[in-house]
């Protein structure tokens, strides 16, 4: 093989392997990328998912609330009425001594 071809022949190599490392920094650049953005992502659903845990909690302790004032109520509700009966009963037993 003539020199000039084995020039031409590492001449091509030397193009070749410039465009295999153009081609791999374009892919590493674009892997960097590709990552940086699954982190912004990743990190968005976490701040998503941590507000909407703190409205669940929250959310959970409105209704327990609630709950605890409406038992509250009907045992209110309750006692006053068995009040209120005992004192019917103890009147409609007091009209029957003065019937007799």
């Amino acid at each position: 093989m003539p020199n000039y071809e084995v020039d031409q022949g590492r001449e091509q190599v030397e193009v070749l392997k410039k465009e295999i490392d153009e081609e791999g920094k374009f892919y590493e650049g674009l892997m960097k990328g590709l990552q940086e953005e699954k982190a912004r992502f990743e990190e968005q659903q976490r701040a998503k998912y941590i507000a909407l845990n703190a409205m669940h909690v929250q959310t959970l302790e409105a209704l327990h609330e609630k709950e605890k004032y409406n038992t509250d109520i009907v045992k209110d509700h309750i006692s006053l009425k068995h009040m209120f009966e005992i004192e019917e009963r103890a009147q409609q037993e007091e009209n029957e001594v003065v019937r007799k």
